[in-house]
């Protein structure tokens, strides 16, 4: 691929294969942000497991934010993070594991560079997946030399219709 550029459209999911394929052949990758509408602020959407919290007693409320607050706890997410090779949820997490991150992390973190700092938590909606779809094909045509006006319109409208805005 010597002077070739490819773009990849994934999630965290993807990068430990991205990571193994790129070191086998001494591939300089990275990951990036998306163009933003205020290059000065970027934001990366993150997704992850969603925890919803029922109205019920308050009890079983409080166990539950309970258990939220302690799954989230920068400790919690420095186990997590080595075993699953998953973005830390918190950045003290990220400093706590640092120092003994596993290889196969460490070659992520190279990749996903400074982009760590700007993640933001994606929205949850219903039929996520069918707009990220959307959205990846939108990119794909845009770059396979179609209009990105015509491009971005045409994705507006199917999410819009996907979502039951548009008929």
């Amino acid at each position: 691929m010597q002077g070739k550029a490819a773009l990849w459209f994934g999630d965290t999911d993807d990068l430990a294969p991205i990571a193994e394929a790129a070191s086998a052949t001494n591939l300089k990758w990275g990951v990036t942000n998306i163009p933003q509408t205020n290059p000065t602020r970027p934001v990366t959407a993150q997704r992850g497991a969603s925890i919803a919290i029922f109205h019920t007693t308050d009890a079983r409320m409080r166990a539950a934010w309970l258990l939220t607050r302690w799954l989230t706890l920068p400790e919690q997410s420095a186990r997590w993070t080595p075993i699953t090779l998953r973005v830390p949820v918190r950045l003290s997490a990220y400093a706590q594991i640092a120092p003994q991150l596993p290889a196969s992390f460490l070659r992520l973190r190279e990749g996903f560079g400074d982009t760590l700092p700007t993640l933001r938590s994606a929205p949850t909606v219903k039929d996520a997946a069918q707009i990220d779809t959307i959205i990846v094909e939108m990119w794909t045509r845009v770059a396979n030399g179609a209009d990105p006006n015509a491009e971005l319109k045409n994705a507006a409208t199917r999410v819009n219709q996907l979502l039951g805005n548009l008929p």
